[in-house]
């Protein structure tokens, strides 16, 4: 994999400069306000804090992506986000639906073979 590829051809993109997506960009803090928010909001409970950095974590990796736009920043765009899905599905089934905690980072374990076979549907 050529991790300096250059990515073109998505969003407001149009050419390979840094700022050639500004919206993009500066809209990504947005999301560290988000999990600062909740960072405070969130005391006490350490799936939700460990929620709030992954949700951290997205806004630096989509802000990298959105300015240097190669391979490399795309994974780390996408990584974090598969990260807080998986990390939000385990939530919801242990906390919600109240499921014991091996159940539940199973039925978060089954995403990705769902995400595998229905991606390209979509």
């Amino acid at each position: 994999m050529e991790l300096l590829r250059e990515i073109d051809g998505y969003c407001e993109r149009l050419d390979a400069s840094y700022w050639a997506e500004p919206v993009n960009a500066v809209t990504n803090a947005a999301f560290m306000v988000a999990a600062f928010v909740m960072w405070r909001r969130s005391a006490g409970v350490p799936l939700a804090r460990a929620l709030c950095v992954v949700l951290a974590v997205i806004g630096v990796g989509s802000y990298l992506f959105h300015t240097h736009a190669q391979v490399w920043a795309a994974v780390a765009d996408v990584a974090p986000i598969l990260g807080y899905i998986l990390l939000y599905i385990f939530a919801v089934n242990r906390d919600v639906w109240r499921m014991p905690w091996w159940m539940a980072a199973l039925g978060a374990a089954a995403f990705i073979p769902y995400a595998v076979l229905t991606v390209p549907i979509w």
